[in-house]
């Protein structure tokens, strides 16, 4: 008979389980004799270690996305990640035309002294051909030891023959908060990418630089698009803005044993400026520990759109050969008890992709809100949505390369710098590759005239769709003209983003950020106190 789990107890938990190392005992003997005749008696070789890191990705695969098997170099990518630096030529690459492509080179650092360029495309790495390689694998090649060189060999668009650079390799210091200003009204903006070691100490010197610079009437956090990252950095960002004994995130495991309540025991930095945080759908993780503490002590307005509904924790768990297991061993639960997690990771081996039914909570001012569906903005301000056309032009590059083309061509940004110029290279660019933009709606009214071509009934509405798709044709060659004023502000950031520091090409974006200007309104018009209004209880 099993003894009974004793909470708070590892003792009484281990004889509450007996059974259960019984049981992983007995399939790990099958599985290492599975294994072993395998490798030993398939008709074909087998390499061992493949053929284990694809039994562990599908194991860890039936429980959900964050649990995951890490190589050595996955390790220390992941390390980099958390910690904030790597040593590196400080560049971001993708792939355009099935080649590895520059999408990015970070300002002040190795790769933009030695003179490579947003749009090159990699030919070699200290003489390996990395045409083909992905984005991932690359890391291998331009990652090493502290001072060393990197020979980089490329294609520049307008050049016939390859340029080749020596890129010494240093420490890349990836940064939490992208950028920071003090706006005319005195609103502080700051936007923060992502959670690492140092995030706290980034946003505490962005704040001291932004009240330096006069008076601050409120801020803005704006959250969206960053993916998470550290839970104690979320922490330490939430202690700048509480109260000194504030409950913050409570995060529970799989035994009584495993709760822990993070508390605000610092001084905070601010806790009386009007304060409006900023998210999206892909606000996720950290960035919604952040919002939901703010939101549930009712120290901030959140804004945007709902987050994405994340509340799983990871811990680390180091392996033999500097392999790492990162495994979910926690959920997360904001100051009103609330977990935000949206999907049901647990009817996963079922075949069900579920959710789990929302339960409503309370604010400190007794304002509701709900659990399991991510952060609820409590005004909804919608970022602009390119239309489906526009996004796949983007989504295959061409507005990149039509910059890069014109990059070629000039070494400095003309004055006056007018984008509708580059209108034709666009459009020569989306003849050139055979897109066709309305293709989802071209299949979806294909299928439809399929429906109704075998009922006679519907002739009409089969001529109908016939028509469309005929006049869908002879608008495609209008399209980029009939979308010119989206595609001449696209090209005309992709161009500056060649020319302009990292800096000063985020103060230009953000000065016509609608999403910041309406958070701006709320604070300079004082409209955001109503939605922290103190709510009577009901019974």
């Amino acid at each position: 008979m099993l003894s009974v789990l004793v909470a708070g107890s590892s003792l009484g938990w281990i004889r509450a389980n007996e059974s259960l190392y019984y049981r992983i005992s007995k399939a790990l003997e099958t599985y290492t004799e599975v294994f072993r005749r395998v490798s030993l008696e398939y008709v074909d070789d087998v390499e061992p270690e493949k053929f284990v890191r694809i039994g562990l990705d599908a194991m860890l695969a039936s429980l959900d996305p964050y649990t995951v098997y890490m190589d050595e170099t996955q390790s220390e990518d992941f390390d980099s990640q958390v910690s904030g630096r790597y040593v590196g030529l400080g560049i971001q690459v993708g792939v355009m035309d099935s080649m590895l492509t520059i999408t990015g080179v970070a300002q002040g650092y190795a790769a933009e002294k030695a003179g490579l360029r947003k749009g090159d495309r990699l030919v070699s790495v200290d003489g390996v051909n990395v045409i083909s390689v992905t984005p991932k694998d690359l890391r291998r090649y331009t990652r090493g030891e502290r001072g060393s060189v990197a020979k980089v060999e490329v294609l520049r668009e307008g050049r016939s023959d390859t340029l080749r650079f020596d890129v010494q390799r240093n420490d890349i210091t990836v940064r939490s908060v992208t950028y920071s200003v003090r706006r005319a009204d005195g609103i502080g903006v700051i936007k923060l990418e992502r959670f690492t070691r140092k995030t706290a100490q980034e946003m505490m010197i962005a704040m001291d630089s932004l009240r330096a610079q006069g008076p601050i009437s409120g801020f803005i956090l704006d959250l969206r698009d960053n993916p998470g990252g550290l839970l104690d950095a979320a922490v330490s960002v939430c202690e700048l803005f509480t109260k000194t004994g504030s409950i913050i995130v409570t995060t529970k495991g799989r035994r009584d044993g495993d709760t822990r309540v993070y508390t605000n025991n610092s001084v905070p930095y601010d806790t009386e400026s009007p304060m409006i945080v900023l998210v999206n759908k892909s606000s996720a993780s950290a960035a919604e520990v952040v919002a939901g503490c703010l939101q549930d002590l009712d120290r901030a307005v959140i804004c945007g759109e709902q987050t994405f509904g994340k509340g799983l924790v990871q811990s680390q768990y180091p392996l033999p050969y500097g392999t790492t297991l990162k495994l979910t061993t926690q959920r997360y639960y904001c100051p009103s008890g609330r977990c935000i997690q949206r999907r049901d990771y647990s009817k996963k081996s079922a075949g069900t992709d579920s959710v789990f039914t929302p339960k409503m909570f309370a604010t400190s001012l007794n304002r509701p809100v709900a659990d399991a569906c991510g952060i609820s903005p409590d005004t909804a301000i919608r970022d602009e949505d390119l239309p489906m056309a526009v996004q796949e032009v983007v989504r295959k590059g061409l507005v990149f390369k039509a910059a890069t083309s014109f990059a070629a061509r000039t070494s400095k940004m003309p004055p006056g710098f007018d984008a509708q110029s580059l209108l034709p290279d666009l459009e020569r660019l989306v003849r050139e590759d055979g897109l066709d933009p309305h293709a989802s709606l071209r299949k979806k009214l294909q299928e439809a005239r399929t429906m109704t071509a075998s009922e006679p009934h519907l002739d009409g509405i089969e001529r109908g769709l016939r028509g469309l798709e005929s006049e869908m044709s002879k608008q495609q060659s209008a399209f980029v003209r009939a979308h010119a004023k989206t595609f001449v502000r696209l090209l005309k950031d992709e161009v500056t983003s060649r020319f302009t520091g990292e800096n000063d090409y985020q103060q230009m974006v953000m000065a016509r950020d609608e999403s910041v200007a309406a958070c701006a309104d709320l604070i300079r018009t004082r409209a955001y106190a109503r939605f922290l209004t103190p709510r009577v209880a009901t019974r």
